[in-house]
């Protein structure tokens, strides 16, 4: 699980861009993200 505060704007750039048909309200609360390890 994977979680970033969505109140700010820069949050809501790496969101997906879709609203609901009906209240046109942003989906800001769910996304697809791919996590990747990080070799140092």
């Amino acid at each position: 699980e994977l979680f970033v505060p969505m109140h700010y704007s820069q949050t809501n750039k790496l969101t997906f861009p879709a609203f609901d048909k009906y209240s046109r309200q942003p989906s800001y609360k769910h996304c697809a993200v791919k996590v990747e390890k990080i070799f140092h």
